[in-house]
């Protein structure tokens, strides 16, 4: 990924990843001046003490300030005219996507050691057949182009597969990074981002309800992965039960995992959709487990 400053249509959002680059001075307006001498010192003639004395050298002095008004006119008008006279000419916006654009990505969300040794897949399709596209990516800071420019098939699709760098494993493939993968049409108006992060994923799984008299006790078990990939129990994670009311999540009770990654809620008895919701964090995807009806 080559760092280069982001155009502003960019700029969604958000990034996290702390990456070096290289800043672009502000430009200072300037004052080019008239060039005039505006010293305020003088030198006094000892010798001329009339004050209604005549010196002959007025008229001289005066075609001198007179001339040296002229240059000083010219001087402005000249940077006026190349500060301001020319205006550049407006730049023909780009036409529609001929098709309906999407884009697929195999994931969004991986864990270190995956998005390293598998790198980000992604593909589009409802492209203009032919015309060139520019993958680029964003962190928020700053952002560049990902890889050479793409031309869509005959069937209007670009598919790739990025491989992080050694460099880019320690930023782009670290855990907490967040950053947007994102298409720019060079020929045509098109301009799709995906927000990628590097988390531990999650999952809830529902075990048996237990029945005792009017009351249901709904349990669940939950897991992570770990920067190997490797899922194990998540212990003191908070999971939220919530009923379905209508056509709303309403959360009933808030409980945190044993040391087995184990979460169970005690609730009265009734014909009830339930689901159980892991928060996300900043190294964790959150969950949602699929509806359970007790």
């Amino acid at each position: 990924m080559n760092l280069i400053p982001l155009r502003t249509a960019v700029i969604a959002g958000t990034c996290a990843v702390a990456l070096s680059f290289v800043a672009v001075p502000a430009f200072a307006d300037v004052d080019p001046g008239t060039g005039l001498d505006t010293s305020t010192s003088q030198t006094t003639d000892p010798a001329s003490t009339d004050p209604t004395a005549t010196d002959p050298t007025d008229a001289t002095d005066d075609d001198g300030m007179d001339d040296s008004g002229d240059v000083s006119d010219d001087d402005a008008s000249d940077t006026s005219t190349q500060n301001g006279g020319a205006t550049a000419a407006p730049v023909a916006p780009l036409p529609a996507e001929q098709g309906k654009p999407k884009q697929h990505f195999a994931h969004t969300v991986f864990t270190p050691k995956e998005i390293a040794k598998k790198g980000i897949k992604v593909e589009y399709t409802g492209l203009t057949a032919g015309a060139t596209y520019q993958p680029f990516y964003s962190t928020g800071q700053s952002g560049g182009e990902l890889t050479d420019p793409k031309t869509a098939s005959k069937k209007g699709t670009v598919s790739f597969t990025y491989k992080l760098s050694k460099a880019e494993k320690k930023s782009f493939g670290a855990l907490g990074a967040v950053y947007t993968i994102g298409l720019r049409g060079e020929q045509t108006a098109l301009d799709l981002t995906q927000q990628i992060s590097v988390k531990y994923d999650s999952d809830l799984t529902w075990k048996p309800a237990e029945r005792h008299g009017g009351k249901v006790t709904l349990t669940v078990s939950v897991d992570k992965d770990d920067a190997a990939g490797k899922a194990g129990d998540w212990k003191k994670a908070e999971v939220e039960f919530q009923k379905k009311v209508g056509s709303t999540w309403v959360t009933v009770k808030t409980v945190k995992t044993n040391a087995k990654g184990v979460a169970s809620a005690t609730i009265t008895s009734g014909k009830k959709v339930w689901r159980a919701v892991l928060e996300t964090s900043l190294t964790v995807i959150g969950a949602t487990s699929a509806g359970h009806t007790k």
